[in-house]
């Protein structure tokens, strides 16, 4: 398998989900909505680790 990293665009995707829902977690003050954003976090941060991106998209 080979190592890619993600591209521009899909930074910017991850990143705009993680913003969006974050915003609506601190407008409902909600703890679910809480963690999705947390989730959305997680799953940016993780497009920056070696070789975990490119292992994600082949797993799904």
């Amino acid at each position: 398998m080979s190592e890619r990293f993600p591209t521009d665009d899909e930074l910017q995707s991850a990143w705009d989900d993680y913003l969006e829902a974050k915003d609506h977690a601190q407008r409902t003050r909600n703890i679910e909505d809480g963690i999705i954003a947390g989730k959305l976090w997680g799953r940016f941060m993780r497009m920056f680790e070696r070789g975990s991106y490119a292992a994600q998209t082949a797993a799904t």
